[in-house]
C-alpha cells in the first residue's frame, strides 16, 4: 500500500510501531538462542576448559596432542 499511495500519519505511526516491535522480538530471540548455546556448552563442556565443582574454579585441560 505504501508503494502506491501516501500513508496517513496514523498508518505511518502504526508502521513504525510494528517495526519497533519486530526489532524487540528479534533481540529477544537472539538473547534466547545465545543463552541456550551457553547452557548447552556448560552441560556438554568444551575441549579447552572444564568446570570443576571444587570451589567453582575453571581449569584448563592439558593439551596432549603432541
Amino acid at each position: 500500500m505504501a508503494e502506491t499511495n501516501l500513508l496517513s500519519q496514523q498508518e505511518l505511526d502504526l508502521k513504525q510501531s510494528i517495526k519497533e516491535r519486530l526489532a524487540q522480538l528479534l533481540r529477544e530471540e537472539e538473547i534466547k538462542w545465545f543463552q541456550r548455546a551457553k547452557t548447552k556448552e556448560l552441560l556438554e563442556g568444551d575441549d579447552n576448559t572444564k568446570f570443576f565443582s571444587d570451589g567453582g574454579q575453571w581449569k584448563k585441560k592439558e593439551n596432549k596432542n603432541f
